[in-house]
């Protein structure tokens, strides 16, 4: 195995801007791809490291016009033919690369809307990680949860508290560069990175569990999204829309795959469900009041009358 490591100190220049940079950048000579994770996960444990893609040529581009520099990375293209392991392991690696670059534009510019997409990011990951069932099993999977259940349990309601409070959307910036400050951010990057690089949710399934990893998109994906949309059960939360709060995880695994995997998914009005569903999503994280319990009711049941929820329930 052989790593080059450089040190990068200075400043990228563009007209009157300059952003100061310092850059720990570590090149795979010969050896396997996962030495060179081990070692940056290695000094992510005392260093505070930032991992991101994001060139010092982008960089000088953002500061030259940051209206024209583009942010997001191009969605993987998936296939009904494409195994569920591939799926998510491509799936995976764009949740973690996006995470990383809103991390690093939201550290630069502190624009409210990164950081809401930056949690949207780790949300979506969760919610793909707990919908895999016997394909990942749970002891597989527990770290990286853990992980990101930490980060949202912080980062969450501090995004809900500033949708209403302009004071929190002020104070966010300052309180990710604390974050940003600590290890955490680098440790959980690197780690899930080395987690999808090697494949570690395929580690000690059962046969069952194999075969769901290899099934085709197109078979595995409709029977989860029927399993899910019949035990939501949106009829009862019509009469307790109370209760809808706790639905909240299995309104996310739907959303998530709606979102991700729509050129595979045969449903009628796919993006109206997607819409309705995310106002679906909100309501169930709203604080409770006589409006929120209205609006619950009415919105389970726009949802419940749709036609491609209905396809769903009879799939």
């Amino acid at each position: 195995m052989v790593i080059e490591a450089a040190l990068d100190l200075g400043f990228v220049i563009a007209g009157k801007q300059k952003e100061e940079i310092c850059e720990l950048e570590l090149e795979l000579r010969e050896g396997e791809p996962a030495a060179l994770l081990e070692l940056a996960a290695e000094l992510a444990e005392k260093l505070a490291l930032m991992p991101c893609d994001i060139s010092k040529a982008e960089r000088g581009y953002r500061l030259f016009d940051a209206n024209s520099y583009s942010l997001s990375l191009p969605a993987p293209q998936l296939s009904a033919e494409m195994p569920l392991d591939d799926a998510f392991a491509a799936l995976g690696w764009h949740l973690l690369g996006s995470s990383q670059r809103l991390a690093e534009q939201y550290r630069f510019n502190g624009h409210w809307r990164l950081l809401q997409d930056w949690v949207a990011q780790l949300i979506e990951l969760r919610a793909l990680l707990s919908s895999l069932g016997q394909a990942a099993p749970r002891q597989s999977t527990s770290e990286l949860r853990s992980a990101l259940d930490a980060l949202l349990e912080d980062w969450r309601p501090l995004v809900q508290a500033g949708l209403e409070d302009e004071d929190v959307r002020k104070a966010a910036p300052e309180q990710f560069l604390e974050e940003l400050e600590d290890v955490r951010w680098g440790q959980f990057s690197l780690n899930t990175s080395r987690w999808l690089l090697a494949r570690s949710w395929t580690a000690e399934r059962t046969t069952r569990g194999n075969r769901q990893g290899a099934a085709q998109l197109q078979n595995w994906l409709p029977r989860l999204l029927a399993e899910e949309a019949t035990s939501l059960q949106l009829g009862r939360y019509q009469q307790q829309p109370e209760d809808l709060a706790e639905q909240l995880p299995r309104i996310e695994r739907i959303q998530a795959w709606l979102h991700l995997a729509r050129s595979v998914l045969e449903l009628p009005e796919l993006d109206r469900l997607f819409g309705e569903m995310n106002k679906l999503a909100q309501l169930a994280e709203t604080d409770i009041s006589d409006e929120v319990l209205e609006a619950r009711v009415q919105q389970a049941l726009t949802v419940f009358q749709s036609r491609a929820w209905k396809t769903l329930l009879r799939l």
